[in-house]
């Protein structure tokens, strides 16, 4: 057999898995969903890393992207 072949027996192989593995696990779980969704995350704090010579500068930088002085 030449490399090519063993190739696409491989992949021939994988898909077949995949289908069955698939198969058996949407059969498995009924067809339900097992997740949740949000429409979004917001952090509720950061923390900022920075050299300390350079904190009154990121802290200014911060007010201003936030809006406030």
């Amino acid at each position: 057999m030449t490399g090519l072949t063993l190739a696409l027996y491989g992949a021939l192989s994988g898909v077949l898995a995949g289908a069955a593995l698939g198969a058996l696990t949407h059969w498995v779980s009924a067809g339900r969903r097992n997740f949740s969704s949000i429409a979004g995350m917001q952090a509720e704090r950061y923390v900022v890393v920075c050299d300390p010579d350079l904190v009154e500068e990121a802290g200014r930088r911060l007010r201003a992207a936030m809006g406030r002085r």
